[in-house]
C-alpha cells in the first residue's frame, strides 16, 4: 500500500515538472480559466458519479481517498489544459488525432490504475462510459475557453 502511493505521487510530480516545463499557447488568464472550469466540471462529475449515482466507491483508507481527489484536481485538470494547449497548437490533423488518443489513454490508465490498486471499486460503472464523460467535459470546457478568449479579445488583451 505504501509502496503504491509513493508510485502514484512519483507520477503526478513527473506531470506536474511536464506541464511547466511545456510552453503554452494560451495566455496565463486563459489557463487559469480552463484550470478552473475544468476543476468544477470534474468534481461535480465526481461527485454526481460517485456519491449520487454511487456508480464507484472509494475504499476506506484515507489516504485513498486523498490520492484520488489529488487526481481529480490537480491531475487530471493540468492534463486537460496541457491537451488544449497542445490540441491547438497542432495543425495536422493526424497528429490531432494522434494526441487525442495518447490523452484518453491516459485517463484510461489512470483510472485502470486506480481500479487494480483497489483506490476505487466500479458498481454499475465501466471505463467507456468516464471516456465518453470525459470527451463531454473536455468539450465543454474547449467551448467555455473559446468564448472567454472572445470577451479577452473584445477587451484589447491578446491571448
Amino acid at each position: 500500500m505504501k509502496r503504491t502511493m509513493e508510485f502514484v505521487i512519483d507520477v503526478y510530480l513527473i506531470f506536474l515538472i511536464l506541464f511547466f516545463s511545456i510552453k503554452k499557447k494560451f495566455h496565463i488568464i486563459v489557463n487559469i480559466f480552463n484550470y478552473f472550469v475544468l476543476a468544477f466540471l470534474l468534481s461535480s462529475y465526481f461527485s454526481i458519479i460517485g456519491v449520487n449515482l454511487g456508480a464507484f466507491k472509494i475504499e476506506g483508507d484515507m489516504k485513498l481517498e486523498i490520492l484520488f481527489r489529488l487526481y481529480e484536481l490537480i491531475f487530471e485538470p493540468l492534463i486537460c489544459i496541457g491537451y488544449l494547449n497542445l490540441f491547438c497548437s497542432v495543425k495536422s490533423k493526424l497528429k490531432k488525432i494522434v494526441l487525442s488518443v495518447f490523452v484518453f489513454f491516459i485517463f484510461w490508465a489512470a483510472e485502470f490504475l486506480f481500479v487494480q490498486l483497489g483506490v476505487i471499486t466500479f458498481i454499475n460503472w465501466n471505463y467507456q462510459k468516464t471516456l465518453i464523460s470525459l470527451f463531454g467535459i473536455l468539450l465543454t470546457t474547449y467551448f467555455c475557453q473559446q468564448w472567454f478568449r472572445s470577451i479577452l479579445k473584445k477587451e484589447g488583451i491578446q491571448t
